[in-house]
């Protein structure tokens, strides 16, 4: 017996059984995570859209990084996947679920002792002095049962998400831009490059960003770009200062968990035009964006314990609090850090 049916017969109750990932269990999956969503935040989390998307991602092997589990009627009761796709794979991530129908019958442990092996793949992937770790994302803070479980096999806690929201019940604010500075949408500037140097160079003051090479990232962003069906150029927006992208607000029409919800994907402005207004502007455009296409809200995702401060600029902006993530993080093996502020 292979180490990982080791694992799974250590693990998974009698009738129960694990197998790698198929694009035929693309809407089962999604059920999967909707189901727990449900039940621990009251909303569906991904549409069958965003679960195709990801498992297409450059990089990611959906029968080497995914694994569903199967009860004895046939049913899809959870599902798994390893993202190890970053250009240095230091810190993978684990994305997982159990119905809730199925929650403490052994099926969480046997995941995550199948993740952490499979993570640990990437070791000859990484230079040999670097820090690796593995990093379990996205869990619901009313999932107490599942935080306990995590600590449990040696996860810290180690960073918070707030989904923020905002309702947009009249014309929001129009925006004050900052001198010299012009709006702009892809629309008008369709090349990607740009853009995506425009985030990296940015978010290299977000907690955990690793440095990937350029043509890497635009790669990545592309494929979101091109697998949303929804996606309006007129949705991204770009602050210019002359040639130069100084800073820029991503946006989408509407969430899955949500339709009448405005969606702000990416909001970076670089460093040499921070604290002169520029990021609230950004916001405020966005809302102005989807106040006239007749969205009643607009939402986030914000690392609560933002380097950059966006938590404050965005309730000054008359955002909330709605929902509350924690990520969870074991070490596989010592070494320097290369991810930004990783303390």
């Amino acid at each position: 017996m292979n180490t990982e049916a080791m694992i799974w017969s250590q693990y998974l109750a009698p009738g129960f059984s694990a197998r790698p990932t198929t694009l035929a269990d693309a809407a089962a999956a999604t059920d999967v995570f909707n189901a727990a969503s449900l039940k621990y935040t009251g909303k569906p989390h991904i549409s069958l859209e965003q679960t195709l998307t990801f498992w297409h991602l450059p990089g990611f092997e959906l029968a080497r990084h995914s694994r569903v589990v199967v009860a004895p009627d046939g049913r899809v009761v959870a599902n798994v996947d390893v993202d190890m796709t970053a250009a240095v794979p230091v810190r993978p991530l684990i994305w997982a679920r159990v119905h809730p129908d199925y929650e403490g019958l052994g099926i969480g442990a046997a995941m995550l002792a199948w993740a952490e092996q499979c993570a640990r793949t990437v070791f000859p992937h990484v230079p040999p002095d670097v820090r690796v770790s593995v990093l379990s994302v996205g869990i619901p803070q009313t999932a107490v049962a599942a935080h306990r479980f995590l600590e449990s096999r040696g996860f810290c806690h180690t960073r918070d998400f707030w989904r923020m929201v905002i309702d947009l019940k009249e014309k929001p604010p129009t925006p004050a831009w900052p001198p010299g500075i012009v709006l702009s949408t892809m629309a008008q500037h369709p090349d990607l490059r740009p853009i995506v140097a425009a985030k990296e160079e940015a978010f290299r003051d977000h907690w955990g960003h690793i440095d990937q090479p350029l043509d890497h990232a635009e790669q990545k962003m592309r494929h979101w770009l091109e697998s949303d069906s929804s996606h309006d150029p007129e949705s991204w927006l770009l602050a210019l200062d002359g040639d130069q992208i100084a800073g820029i607000c991503l946006c989408r029409q509407g969430d899955h968990s949500d339709p009448d919800m405005g969606w702000v994907n990416i909001l970076a402005v670089r460093r040499p035009y921070r604290g002169c207004g520029l990021g609230m502007a950004l916001l405020q455009q966005s809302f102005n964006y989807f106040f006239q296409r007749g969205f009643k809200r607009a939402g986030l995702t914000v690392d609560a314990s933002s380097l950059t401060g966006a938590t404050r600029l965005y309730e000054k902006a008359g955002m909330s609090v709605q929902q509350h993530y924690m990520d969870f993080e074991k070490e596989l093996r010592p070494g320097r850090t290369i991810t930004t502020a990783h303390e």
